[in-house]
């Protein structure tokens, strides 16, 4: 495991894939607005200034419900390669192969 290091972040900085809007969220969402406190979310730093979650969309959701900017977060700061850039680097070397003599030769 990376680095987990607890942070402010701005909430606009954060990917959303899906932010869920249902009666728990708005019962967290009044739970937070109360003073109730909650644990903080956890993000991975996508290493371009943006952040995705982990863990912790719908205490994400309440406190922009609650409009709230910014977020206390835990942050993994391991790099992570996602399916697409697997993809793209097996296309690569596969290029690679194709375009560079091969040894046996």
């Amino acid at each position: 495991m990376g680095d987990r290091q607890v942070k402010e972040i701005n909430i606009c900085n954060i990917r959303r894939c899906f932010i869920p809007l249902t009666p728990a969220t708005l019962s967290l969402t009044k739970f937070i607005g109360e003073g109730g406190q909650v644990t903080h979310i956890n993000l991975q730093d996508m290493g371009d200034g943006s952040y995705s979650v982990k863990d912790g969309r719908h205490r994400l959701a309440a406190y922009k419900l609650l409009g709230y900017k910014t977020i206390f977060a835990r942050v993994s700061s391991t790099p992570i390669i996602c399916n697409s850039r697997i993809t793209n680097l097996a296309n690569m070397a596969s290029k690679w192969r194709d375009i560079m003599p091969s040894k046996s030769s």
